[in-house]
């Protein structure tokens, strides 16, 4: 029997569970479990304030002041309906870029609507004319607004009000300027998606132009063919496309022209623009096809002349990371490198060669913060006492005096002043939410900005019990770990089923001692109705050196999911886990490592749910698998072992699949072509397609819908569709759910 479009159950979980309060409309409709939203809280350009937005206003103080009213727009004529939801600041704080009015639908990063606030004048002016836009910037001194509009980019003359067209060559499908698209940002992990720079006089900006791969066709879900050889059209390009190279442009705000610099044939992703301080040289980062052989490049714009200063090659991949940092006071920079086995950090010469490494050891620096040259430290976040924590650490430019200035257990990151004085502090642990705090450099506390301390009383309310953290041996003797959450009325006699919750792609990390929002907090609520949830970060996850996440290198797949069969054994020989009743839950690359467990983990589990999975790689993301498996021309073997859909008649137990057609990162192909495989075996599943509802199905009742159903989903092929609370309902719903009781009970129910 197949399930199409939630129709094959009916949603027996009831909406609140009276004992303790936790209901799904808490967690995803009212984000009971949400930190507090912090306004974009961030410094002022020169650091001497705390900016935030607060009650639909801009405001701004210094330590322990008062706040003052950046901007208000009930107070502007006009304005008086504006939701605020991000901001730019030109360097001495007078002009503000004020963002509103997102396009529906849209990603986090545009198109917005953009207006540029004077407080001198208290003049508001429309950027771009009203047009919905991408990225706005100012230049250094104060004197450009850069911004992409419909894939060109653009620089307005503030004064004059002028926009003047940087780019006119950007046509949808064919040429982006000034932006890379999601493919492109999640294949190199880069930060963000903009792709220009401002050089530091404001003379100069820096763009890179880059292909857009048009669309291979619309997707045609109704399609009932498949075979490796007749694919289904997709919505992203297939891996063995062959990309067109980008090229580098600067343009200059003096003579209106623009300077392409092509940097080599070999050379298929740049990325990294950066502006050495108080130079008119820009920092390029050039990488080949196979992301193994990677070059640093210094363009002068002013005479047009290339160096190499710096080259890195790899057996499998370099990981790319946007915090290179230039000295302003000597020829030096500092970067990252896995040379040495593990992330550290090391400081070479401009001009060539090696300084020193600074960070040695056995961990792993997970961010590069900046550098104070007049103190000489080096700031920096690391995974100094194990993987599943981070510290905020610094360290002097000789390599001396390691200093952890965050070190409470659990989670800390940090964001810093342009000087390096004071820096933002986010705290958090799995049974802490996250609190903020002003300290000094030295970790020194000034104030403390947000503890959320009615969410840390709300958590504690629910009587939780503590997630525990474990270790196990796989078979072939790597050291896996992972954390587990028990019921409140846990009883070690009893036994349990489980949930194991999967994640497991490269460089990513499931097991951290850090808070969960939302997500965690619907594992509690499966807890609650008496199940046990775990989660394990297998090979090829990040915080253990690169040995352990480049072991998956052109095995992608194929280990993550002997990990997880291994820790499903693990797990089910515990006495209290009824090791005939586990479940798989995954997302996107944890879909796929559900499916793929199913498959191969046999009679092991009962039940899995796959949330827009992975279900063939030549239809993923082509930097992502070019880097981790090399293209299929180069290794077809790679790509033939491990594929989901000419297995799929082997499927046992059982299975639900879920898919948003607006989701970003996995094309809705990957689905259909797995409904269609499953129908013509003759396999049973559950599945819902959400009808382009939102990016990643992040609409709070698109995530409500989908929460209940695979709650529903657990609890009908784990605990034979028990219900442990009820509350009154609507009578009609409480009329369907006793036919549906009475049906199980084989009882015809009595009419009044």
């Amino acid at each position: 029997m197949v399930n199409i479009l939630f129709l094959s159950l009916p949603f027996l979980e009831p909406a609140i569970d009276t004992a303790r309060g936790l209901n799904l409309e808490a967690i995803w409709l009212h984000q009971t479990f949400s930190p507090k939203p912090m306004g974009g809280l961030r410094f002022s350009p020169q650091g001497e304030y705390l900016v935030r937005i607060r009650n639909g206003r801009l405001v701004q103080w210094t330590p322990g002041g008062a706040e003052e009213l950046l901007f208000d727009p009930n107070a502007i004529p006009g304005t008086e309906s504006m939701n605020i939801f991000e901001f730019n600041q030109s360097a001495d704080g007078q002009l503000l870029l004020v963002h509103s009015d997102q396009e529906a639908g849209g990603r986090p990063r545009g198109p917005v609507l953009v207006h540029c606030y004077d407080r001198r004048s208290q003049r508001m002016t429309l950027v771009a004319g009203g047009a919905r836009i991408k990225y706005p910037s100012f230049s250094p001194e104060g004197k450009w607004v850069a911004y992409v509009l419909e894939n060109n980019l653009y620089a307005w003359d503030i004064a004059a009000d002028t926009a003047h067209a940087v780019t006119t060559d950007g046509l949808p499908g064919s040429i982006i300027n000034g932006y890379g698209d999601g493919v492109y940002e999640a294949g190199l992990g880069l930060k963000q998606e903009q792709a220009f720079a401002w050089s530091p006089d404001g003379q100069y900006l820096a763009f890179l132009r880059l292909p857009e791969v048009p669309d291979s066709g619309a997707l045609d879900v109704f399609d009932t063919k498949w075979s490796k050889e007749e694919k289904l059209p997709g919505q992203k390009p297939q891996v063995d496309h062959e990309p067109i190279r980008p090229v580098v442009g600067i343009w200059s705000c003096v003579s209106g022209q623009v300077r392409y610099f092509h940097l080599g044939d070999e050379l298929t992703y740049l990325a990294g623009l950066q502006w050495a301080p108080q130079t008119s040289a820009l920092s390029v980062l050039g990488l080949n096809r196979l992301q193994n052989h990677l070059k640093r490049y210094l363009i002068d714009a002013k005479t047009g002349t290339i160096r190499l200063f710096l080259e890195e090659r790899d057996a499998a991949y370099l990981p790319v990371w946007d915090d290179l940092t230039f000295l302003e006071s000597k020829n030096q920079y500092l970067r990252r490198s896995e040379a040495s086995g593990w992330n550290h950090i090391y400081l070479h010469e401009l001009e060539g060669g090696k300084v020193r490494q600074l960070t040695r050891g056995e961990w792993e620096v997970t961010a590069l913060y900046g550098v104070d040259e007049a103190e000489g430290w080096v700031y920096f976040q690391a995974a100094l006492h194990g993987p599943r924590e981070r510290q905020v650490c610094r360290i002097r430019l000789d390599g001396k005096d390691l200093e952890e200035v965050a070190e409470e257990p659990g989670w800390n990151s940090a964001v810093f002043d342009k000087l390096y004085k004071h820096f933002i502090l986010t705290h958090s642990a799995m049974e802490m939410p996250p609190r903020l705090g002003l300290y000094q450099s030295g970790g020194q506390v000034m104030q403390q900005l947000e503890e959320n301390s009615d969410l840390m009383e709300r958590h504690r309310a629910m009587g939780f019990r503590p997630a525990e953290f474990f270790r196990f041996q796989t078979p072939d003797q790597w050291e896996l770990q992972g954390w587990l959450m028990k019921p409140l009325d846990f009883q070690p006699q009893a036994r349990y089923p489980l949930v194991l919750v999967l994640s497991g792609e490269p460089g990513g990390q499931l097991v951290t001692d850090s808070w969960g929002g939302e997500l965690y907090a619907w594992y509690r609520y499966l807890t609650q109705r008496g199940f046990l949830v775990a989660g394990v970060d297998f090979r090829g996850t990040s915080g253990r050196g690169a040995a352990f996440r480049k072991a998956t290198f052109l095995k992608l797949g194929q280990l993550e999911t002997d990990d997880l069969v291994a820790a499903a054994r693990y797990l089910g020989n515990l006495p209290y886990v009824d090791a005939g009743r586990m479940a798989l839950y995954g997302e996107h690359f944890g879909g796929y490592l559900a499916t793929m467990g199913m498959l191969k983990g046999g009679d092991l589990f009962t039940a899995g749910i796959a949330v827009a999975p992975v279900n063939h790689r030549t239809w993923y993301n082509p930097m992502f698998e070019a880097q981790h498996m090399r293209t299929e021309k180069k290794n077809p073997p790679r790509y033939d072992e491990q594929p989901f859909l000419p297995l799929a008649g082997q499927l046992q137990g059982k299975y639900l699949i879920l898919h948003d057609m607006a989701d970003l990162r996995v094309p809705f192909q990957h689905t259909a072509a797995v409904i269609n495989v499953l129908i013509n075996e003759g396999k049973p599943f559950d599945s819902g397609i959400y009808p382009m509802r939102s990016p990643d199905m992040a609409e709070g009742k698109v995530q409500l819908h989908k929460y209940r159903r695979m709650t529903d989903f657990l609890m009908v092929h784990l605990r034979g569709g028990e219900i442990k609370t009820r509350i009154p309902m609507n009578p009609r719903v409480e009329m369907m759910r006793t036919l549906q009781e009475s049906k199980r009970n084989h009882q015809v129910p009595i009419k009044d």
